[in-house]
Order: C-alpha cells, then structure tokens, then sequence
C-alpha cells in the first residue's frame, strides 16, 4: 500500500489546518533522500509547476523515485506547450455548432456539463 505526501511551497499553507506529517515543503521532498526507499504517491500541489521551479522538480523526482505522482512531468509539460488551450478551442467550435443545429441563441443561457475519466 502507498502512504501519501502531499508537497507544497510552504508548510504554513496547510498546517494550521490540519497538522500531520504527511505534508512536506517542495524543499523537504526534495532533500529526503530516505523517501528513495519507500513508495509513495505524492500530491504536489506547488504554486509554481513551470520549468525549473522546485514544484516542478518535485513531480519529475517523484517519477524518479518510482513514486505515483499528481501532477506528472508528461501532464505539466501539456499544460506547458498549450495542448489545454487547444482542447478549450475544440470544445467550444463543437458547442457552437450544437448551438446552431438545435436553434439556439446566443442571448440564450446554456448549460455544458464535461466529464473527465475513464470507464470501465
């Protein structure tokens, strides 16, 4: 079973709310060496994921230690290049046509429910 760590920039950002040793600063994981040894899954959940920021470093040491990882390095690099930016155009071409196959206006409010997942 994995024990879970949660990664932020500052540990002032979450202790006081709930303190437990589950909580690392980006700069603990970072140096923990001992962490190697164990498998984790690690919730990084740094301000900061761009190239070079120790949020990033975080998720790509996290895969490096074998450990499952939020944020990975394949999804921080997606964001990075702008794929996200592409869907939300694609998404908003198709409800447009929808729109206008079924007779909507655009003074008309809609409602869009998106699901992400997988099914089995």
């Amino acid at each position: 079973m994995h024990s879970t760590i949660l990664i932020l920039d500052s540990l002032d950002q979450w202790k006081p709310y709930y303190d437990t040793d589950s909580i690392l600063s980006s700069g603990e994981y970072l140096q923990n060496q001992e962490l190697n040894q164990k498998h984790f899954f690690v919730i990084n959940l740094c301000n900061h994921l761009d190239y070079h920021s120790e949020g990033y470093y975080c998720s790509l040491l996290a895969q490096a230690r074998g450990h499952k990882v939020l944020p990975d390095i394949e999804v921080i690099n997606r964001l990075e290049s702008g794929a996200v930016m592409r869907l939300d155009n694609q998404m908003q071409k198709i409800a447009y046509k929808w729109m206008l196959a079924n007779g909507q206006k655009d003074s008309e409010s809609s409602t869009l429910d998106i699901y992400f997942g997988t099914t089995s």
